[in-house]
């Protein structure tokens, strides 16, 4: 016999201690290891008489029975080591007891095919196989045993056991079923009946499961819990507190019971409470992860930073593979402007969790803060790479590139945001800066607008939209702008941060705008003043001429007519306020001949040499006495250069093709098609026709080449508007009369 000497020591202080249920105990494994199953029982029960609760030296009388094939009492003493909660209390089994259970295997199938079929026999097979977790073999064990005996109450039970230890919830909820119909009042049923419902999704038959399984044992520590549990995922948060609460009624150290409360109580924002509770969770089990994560949590949400990182930080000391703690610690770091320390968390979270989007978007963030655009962008690329829709990245990489100055891409990014989302406040918003600063003052303004009408609250969007006004000269639209800007409270961190900035600028703007207001008033009457002098100027010159009386009208409409049309072309070519000069500039182009003396101005032979030469001057005279009034038009350029030609043969300065002013380019081709349809004493008026066969054959000499294109397609709308301009015809055409003169 192995062992013999320690087994007759054993036996002599049995005989001197008959209650020592230890040396009983080891007694019986000893004589377990030498196969004498009939000694082993012996003092196993001998063990178990003088105490009841050695759960080892039940659990191996069980295995020794049913080694001996007397699975009945097997099946008795497992029965006995079930919990009150329903569960095989393998915490309290040594489990280097699982040499015997491999022996009983052996044993097993060697017997198995000879031996009757017993629902006993398989119901301990399934036992065993359960213990030692080969699922598998435990579930078909335990289905041959209901198959024996439909009625086998133990053998339904610890098949649900088996498919809920697989994952198979819904098989398990079967094998319950069953159970409590021969158990309706079974609180461990009840109770397991209520986990399968919970893992399926039903938490609402859950709950009932739960609390019947607690009205058969009130006490009943799991059921209660659980049935908390089950009340959170429901948002039954007061419920869920009173079950949490009777379960720390009988186990106050029980951890997960303080976690749970804890974590109803921060859903109702009893942040105080909820507190307490995540401590009294840490202290319980100092190794609880979660507790930790959620008091930082917590204290990130009060506003306690330092606090927060410090239990974020004891929550990744306990589980440094949880990448999301470093993204809540990198958070906070980022909240207090800490950028090399977020920077740092952030890549710790990524190196564990490559595609954890929000990690890269705040470390996108991050970067963007610290300046490191370029950076940034490449974050915000990673993100769209993960999720091409995701219009948070896609507004952040607008952002990015519209602090680097790309401002085509980034229009081209927030475009694309406000195809998939048209009501994006934020793309909008930028969308309107970003047009803003390339100039398109009308369209950056409609982009405020849908901002505004997105997010009326952004006392941001209500300034830009303000400036775009006052920029525009829409004082009064301005004005209301800037108003709703100081009266709205801020709608984001961002604009708390720059709330006193942007109420003092918004005041700013209104005083500007009101201003801006008197003075456009004021700018326009002086305008009108100016523009009536103009018109009376023009009139004066041309009166000293009886044949080229209302020219300078006629030009100028002309010449406007032609802005207008290439403006509709391309509007890049003539900004809109530059027609308003080439108006002005065809009614003044001539002033200069105020210089010139009547008998030239008004000679109907020929010119001579001299005379023309004199004549040729009046371009620069009319610079002369225009430099010293202060125009609100830019008229002197259009005044000097409108008798240039575009192959350079043109006067004063001969100057070529686009060094040429645009706005004299348009009003050069007016004159000469104004002076080709008007009587003249040397010569009767050509046809619309005939004039602009003249000016086509100077396509590319004397004019550029677009600007008669132009002028082609207007002509046969410019007799309308020149019909209220009296035009001074004579009869007496004398065609030997002849000058050069325009």
């Amino acid at each position: 016999m192995r062992n013999e000497q320690t087994i007759k020591k054993l036996e002599r202080i049995v005989a001197d201690e008959p209650s020592n249920h230890e040396a009983l105990f080891q007694l019986g494994r000893h004589y377990i290891e030498n196969d004498d199953l009939n000694g082993a029982i012996y003092y196993l029960e001998k063990a178990l008489t003088v105490n009841p609760n050695l759960i080892n030296a039940r659990y191996e009388l069980a295995v020794v029975f049913s080694r001996n094939f007397a699975y009945e009492y097997a099946v008795k003493e497992w029965q006995k080591i079930v919990d009150e909660d329903g569960d095989f209390r393998f915490h309290e089994i040594d489990m280097a007891s699982m040499v015997n259970l491999t022996i009983a295997v052996k044993a097993w199938e060697r017997y198995d095919a000879s031996e009757a079929d017993s629902p006993y026999k398989h119901f301990t097979l399934g036992f065993i196989y359960y213990c030692l977790r080969m699922i598998d073999k435990s579930i078909s064990q335990y289905i041959k045993a209901v198959t024996s005996n439909d009625k086998f109450e133990m053998a339904h039970y610890f098949l649900g056991l088996s498919f809920a230890e697989k994952g198979d919830f819904a098989n398990a909820f079967k094998a319950y079923s069953i159970e409590l119909t021969l158990r309706p009042q079974s609180p461990n049923v009840c109770y397991h009946l209520g986990m399968a419902n919970y893992r399926l999704g039903k938490i609402q038959q859950a709950v009932l499961s739960y609390q019947k399984a607690i009205q058969y044992r009130p006490r009943y520590l799991k059921a209660n819990f659980q049935l908390g549990i089950s009340f959170s995922a429901q948002g039954l948060f007061p419920q869920a507190e009173k079950a949490f609460k009777l379960t720390l009624d009988y186990k106050p150290n029980f951890a997960d019971a303080h976690l749970e409360l804890g974590k109803a109580y921060h859903k109702q924002y009893r942040m105080d409470e909820a507190a307490k509770e995540y401590e009294l969770a840490i202290r319980s089990n100092p190794r609880l992860k979660e507790a930790a994560f959620k008091l930082g949590e917590l204290k990130k949400s009060l506003g306690k930073m330092d606090e927060a990182v410090n239990y974020f930080q004891r929550a990744s000391e306990l589980d440094p593979t949880d990448g999301d703690i470093y993204y809540y610690v990198g958070s906070i770091y980022s909240q207090q402007k800490k950028f090399e320390e977020a920077v740092l968390e952030f890549r710790k979270a990524l190196n564990l969790i490559p595609n954890h989007d929000f990690a890269i978007y705040a470390l996108g963030e991050v970067l963007f803060n610290m300046g490191e655009l370029d950076r940034a962008i490449e974050m915000y690329k990673r993100g769209l790479q993960l999720n091409p829709n995701d219009n948070k990245f896609r507004n952040a990489l607008g952002k990015a590139l519209f602090r680097t100055g790309d401002l085509e891409q980034a229009i081209c990014e927030f475009q694309k945001v406000l195809e998939e989302n048209p009501k994006d406040a934020f793309s909008h918003y930028y969308l309107g800066l970003s047009l803003f600063k390339t100039g398109k003052i009308a369209e950056a303004a409609r982009e405020y607008q849908r901002s505004v009408e997105s997010n009326p609250n952004s006392a941001y969007a209500h300034f830009c939209l303000g400036a775009s006004y006052s920029k525009n000269k829409e004082f009064e639209l301005a004005v209301r702008e800037f108003e709703k800007a100081t009266e709205l409270m801020p709608s984001s961190e961002a604009e708390l941060a720059l709330f006193g900035t942007l109420q003092l600028l918004a005041a700013i703007g209104i005083e500007h705008a009101q201003q801006g207001q008197e003075l456009e008033r004021r700018y326009i009457q002086i305008r009108e003043v100016y523009r009536e002098t103009v018109k009376a100027l023009a009139n004066a010159i041309d009166a000293r001429d009886p044949y080229t009386r209302f020219h300078s009208a006629r030009v100028s409409r002309i010449a406007k007519t032609l802005a207008i049309h290439i403006r509709n072309i391309d509007s890049e070519l003539i900004p809109a306020s530059y027609i308003e000069d080439i108006e002005i500039g065809g009614l003044l182009h001539d002033v200069g001949k105020i210089a010139i003396p009547d008998y030239i101005v008004r000679k109907e032979a020929a010119l001579t040499d001299e005379e023309m030469a004199y004549m040729r001057k009046h371009p620069l005279e009319g610079e002369k006495i225009l430099k010293d009034i202060n125009f609100p038009w830019q008229v002197i350029p259009l005044v000097r250069h409108h008798h240039e030609k575009y192959n350079g043969r043109g006067y004063p300065d001969g100057l070529f093709g686009e060094s040429i002013p645009f706005g004299a380019m348009i009003i050069c081709i007016a004159d000469v098609y104004d002076a080709l349809v008007t009587n003249r004493p040397y010569r009767k008026a050509y046809s619309a026709e005939q004039a602009l066969g003249i000016i086509t054959k100077g396509r590319g000499t004397e004019f550029a080449e677009g600007i008669v294109d132009a002028f082609i397609e207007i002509v046969p709308t410019l007799e309308p508007l020149l019909v209220d301009i009296t035009q001074k015809r004579d009869s007496d055409y004398n065609p030997e009369r002849r000058s050069p003169r325009a």
